[in-house]
């Protein structure tokens, strides 16, 4: 399976508050082939990412440094890193499609994108509210106890946004009710 991939800016909006995320996207595709609907959809199921037409994945990863002032210890030079994967299907054919395969595939593609930016803002969800949490984040008297407090914190806000990339899913019976059906 060959994949392009093309690095370009998160469309989304970041608050200033935010100054320490840095937002990655990344976009890759499988190619597909078909002269019709049911080929097209039978190309996806095989080759598709993880089961699915297209997968949005995203990973945070965060830094800091210790501040270390008057017997305590707090997080200073907060950094955190969004990285988000987008996977879609390329109609490697859609030049040689006649015009109504061309407007299903057009409008189902369209649609498709719509809802994974559903979950790329998830992730980008995600990450300011680590981002918030960490340089809220009160001094204390362990480094290594804060250190602990950053980790789970963050560890819980990650499972919260999962379940909420599973709710979404649920919602939007992943994409039919925002219009991606082929």
């Amino acid at each position: 399976m060959k994949k392009r991939l093309i690095i370009a800016a998160l469309s989304f909006y970041i608050p200033a508050a935010f100054a320490a995320l840095d937002v990655k996207t990344e976009h890759e595709t499988y190619g597909i082939k078909g002269s019709s609907v049911a080929e097209l959809k039978q190309q996806m199921r095989k080759k598709g990412p993880r089961g699915y037409f297209a997968y949005t994945s995203w990973d945070i990863r965060f830094y800091y440094d210790y501040l270390r002032q008057n017997g305590s210890c707090s997080l200073d030079k907060v950094k955190v890193d969004l990285k988000t994967v987008y996977t879609m299907p390329e109609f490697k054919n859609y030049d040689d499609a006649n015009t109504e395969l061309k407007q299903k595939w057009d409008d189902f593609i369209k649609n498709l994108q719509i809802h994974e930016d559903g979950h790329a803002q998830n992730g980008l969800g995600a990450a300011q509210a680590i981002d918030a949490m960490l340089t809220s984040l009160p001094a204390m008297s362990n480094c290594n106890a804060l250190n602990q407090l950053a980790n789970q914190k963050a560890s819980t806000i990650i499972r919260q946004y999962n379940a909420r990339d599973i709710q979404y899913d649920a919602q939007t019976q992943h994409g039919i009710k925002q219009g991606a059906v082929l």
